[in-house]
């Protein structure tokens, strides 16, 4: 099923040698691997990707950590469509979300909020381990 509000999108692009200016430019990847859901984020106020709203061409990010996945994963390559939950290469994490933020609206932001909260916290935990490694208490010597 096409998922309303969201992009069909790749982790990664190939390098194409221009002919005219013999510069490398982005292209669409020759294996580009599962696909992932880039949310449009319909609901908020400051929506960070309405330019793709009436988007029909390829968008390359070639600057990192621009534009992220429902599952949290950095993607570089954002198709003019939908995100499919029916299309057999999908991201199995982006397809749960996209599946259930049709399914159920209010159980998705709820479940997004407490999963962002998690990842946050161990996100944190992580820099405090180490923060503690860096300051010379690593006892793995």
């Amino acid at each position: 099923m096409k998922t309303p509000d969201t992009r069909a999108a790749l982790r990664h692009y190939d390098l194409a040698r221009d002919p005219v200016d013999h510069g490398l430019d982005p292209v669409l990847p020759a294996e580009p691997g599962p696909v992932h859901a880039l949310d449009l984020e319909p609901d908020r106020v400051y929506r960070r990707h309405a330019h793709l709203d009436n988007n029909r061409s390829v968008v390359f990010s070639e600057w990192s950590g621009t534009y992220t996945a429902l599952c949290e994963r950095i993607v570089r390559v954002i198709l003019p469509m939908p995100f499919d939950t029916a299309d057999p290469d999908v991201c199995p994490q982006c397809q749960r979300w996209a599946e259930l933020r049709i399914a159920d609206p209010a159980e998705f932001k709820r479940q997004r909020r407490e999963w962002m909260n998690e990842k946050l916290q161990r996100d944190e935990e992580q820099e405090n381990i180490t923060e503690w490694k860096r300051r010379g208490h690593n006892t793995t010597a």
